[in-house]
């Protein structure tokens, strides 16, 4: 091989180009970054569900431990629970993200919505209904991840929502 004949930076450039094309080149669309931008979110939220699940479950684990004689009562167990079920089905489901269509980002913004009302309620309980500091303590730790796994949900299926709207209008636009 002869190293004098090829390219380098100093080197001859290709035929046809004055390397100034690059930007052109190297633009990415903006629906796929929205889209990608939205999915790292969702992932994000993911996280956030299964350590606000974990730690709501540890609640609930708590609160029959730590009940008297009577054993907790189940409208503890289930207002503690019923969150924690849900924010682990979204942290699975929000696994997917990479793969997520339009479809199940819309649904998966329902679900997190109604995680929402949820941990509202929780709240709401908890305040109404005195419990023991350690259930307390670990209920409030998982609203907490939870309520961070819903807005982080809400703000990437956003962003997935208006990535596909980009798509959609630039296909429309090719037409």
């Amino acid at each position: 091989r002869d190293d004098a004949s090829m390219a380098s930076s100093a080197g001859p450039r290709a035929m046809g180009t004055d390397g100034g094309d690059h930007k052109f080149r190297q633009r990415v669309d903006n629906h796929y970054q929205l889209m990608a931008d939205g999915r790292a979110r969702l992932g994000q939220a993911c996280k956030a569900h299964l350590a606000g699940s974990l730690t709501l479950l540890g609640s609930v684990a708590a609160a029959a431990g730590l009940a008297g004689d009577d054993g907790p009562a189940t409208a503890t167990l289930v207002v503690l629970g019923a969150p924690a079920l849900l924010g682990a089905y979204l942290g699975n489901l929000g696994r997917g993200a990479g793969k997520m269509t339009e479809a199940a980002s819309a649904s998966f913004s329902r679900l997190n919505a109604a995680l929402a009302l949820l941990l509202l309620a929780l709240a709401c309980y908890m305040a109404v209904h005195p419990q023991e500091q350690l259930v307390l303590a670990a209920a409030l730790a998982g609203g907490f991840f939870a309520l961070v796994g819903c807005l982080l949900a809400a703000r990437g299926a956003s962003g997935l929502r208006a990535g596909f709207a980009s798509q959609a209008e630039k296909k429309r636009g090719a037409r």
